[in-house]
């Protein structure tokens, strides 16, 4: 999240993991008030059940916060220094993370 600069980009950043992982819904989300540019931010980097991640990525792109949010995520999670030993599962993960983060930059 220090990765990211504004305060739409920082809400973003966290709400998309509340979204995907405590069972909170976008309409819960606009119901507290966050305004359409921020659920449709999170929307675009929330994780679709069936998607391809392909199709995720390129859905973030097309969002301008949902980009920047979803690039500073790949990097950090990227940074292998956070793995004292990486593995091969963690070599071939962060390879597709590269190739996301060529897409979110182009």
């Amino acid at each position: 999240m220090l990765r990211v600069n504004t305060l739409e980009e920082r809400i973003v950043a966290v709400l998309h993991d509340v979204v995907e992982d405590c069972g909170i819904s976008l309409d819960d989300l606009r119901k507290e008030g966050f305004s359409e540019a921020v659920l449709t931010a999170i929307e675009s980097v929330t994780n679709v059940p069936g998607e391809s991640y392909e199709t995720f990525v390129e859905r973030a792109a097309q969002n301008p916060i949902g980009r920047v949010v979803k690039l500073a995520d790949l990097e950090e999670n990227s940074d292998l220094s956070r793995i004292a030993q990486p593995s091969w599962e963690d070599l071939e993960r962060v390879e597709k993370y590269r190739r996301a983060i060529g897409v979110l930059r182009s």
